[in-house]
């Protein structure tokens, strides 16, 4: 096992060979012993292991013949809670990111579960997205579970899914130089004997916002009344007819509505069947978008 420092100078390696550039995509298949971007620091040993699965329902990976699994043999560990972390290089002004991965869960709705974690810089720690201080982060889609400390993958997919992670180029001030992530899984009791969780397939993709957040979001986005109670008002910066997408994200990092719109100059959005707290409005077109932070208060 590898630690992280070695891990992190790989990348660095195979990003200057291979003359990438914020936009290109880096690929983990965890399938060529070669390729410096496969994920090796995983602890406590042998909860995550990469390798060819044969159990009783994951019996081969997505792309033959590696995946990351919660051991490739036997059912998962029972009260047990593991990590598998990699990290993304942030090349200059790189604010956007998307990780996509294929995964497919085996386990006892909630009684064992896989989740996503970022490191913050400003705490010093491992936590969840939605807790992460300014950090735009949504799960787009994916076989999720929603509870009250983010989302969970938890259950039986019955099949592999597409999962997608977006950090959006919301986040202003400095950006870290490295964003780190891990896969969490915790392993309950087990009686059913399932297989866990298996990753696969891991993209991770590093995007430029154009020199900085202004210059990205040339959308005009105002809100009004901000806060607001079971309405607010949108006026948008753009030509009358254009079409758009409005959507709206919870603080823990929920899609709670996306609708596809025209403009047609200052348009209301309802409120009312969302709770109170703060959301992040989007409102993206082909080639733009712009993101303002909506306070609901009932």
């Amino acid at each position: 096992m590898r630690t992280f420092a070695t891990l992190l100078f790989a990348i660095l390696i195979t990003i200057i060979a291979s003359a990438q550039t914020p936009g290109d995509t880096l690929t983990m298949y965890f399938d060529d012993a070669s390729d410096s971007l496969h994920l090796d620091s995983i602890y406590p040993a042998g909860c995550w292991q990469v390798g060819h699965p044969n159990k009783p329902v994951f019996t081969s990976a997505y792309s033959e013949p590696n995946a990351l699994v919660t051991d490739t043999v036997l059912p998962h560990q029972d009260s047990t809670t593991c990590y598998a972390e990699f990290s993304l290089v942030s090349i200059d002004n790189t604010r956007h990111r998307d990780v996509w991965f294929r995964h497919w869960s085996d386990t006892d709705s909630l009684d064992s579960y896989g989740w996503l974690e970022v490191f913050d810089p400003l705490v010093d720690q491992w936590v969840s997205l939605w807790e992460v201080q300014d950090f735009c982060a949504t799960l787009d889609y994916g076989f999720q579970t929603w509870t009250d400390s983010g989302a969970v993958f938890t259950g039986r997919s019955n099949g592999w899914v597409l999962a997608k992670l977006v950090v959006d180029c919301c986040k202003s001030g400095p950006v870290p130089q490295h964003l780190r992530l891990r896969f969490g899984f915790y392993g309950g009791a087990n009686p059913s004997h399932r297989d866990g969780w298996i990753i696969d397939n891991v993209r991770a993709t590093a995007g430029g916002c154009s020199g900085g957040i202004e210059e990205h979001q040339q959308i005009s986005l105002n809100t009004f009344p901000n806060p607001a109670n079971t309405s607010t008002t949108l006026d948008l910066g753009l030509p009358q007819g254009e079409r758009y997408t409005l959507e709206l994200v919870r603080a823990d990092g929920a899609l709670v509505l996306r609708e596809h719109r025209r403009n047609t100059g200052t348009q209301a959005l309802d409120l009312s069947r969302f709770g109170d707290g703060p959301y992040l409005l989007r409102v993206i077109t082909d080639t733009r978008q712009a993101s303002e932070r909506i306070i609901v208060e009932h």
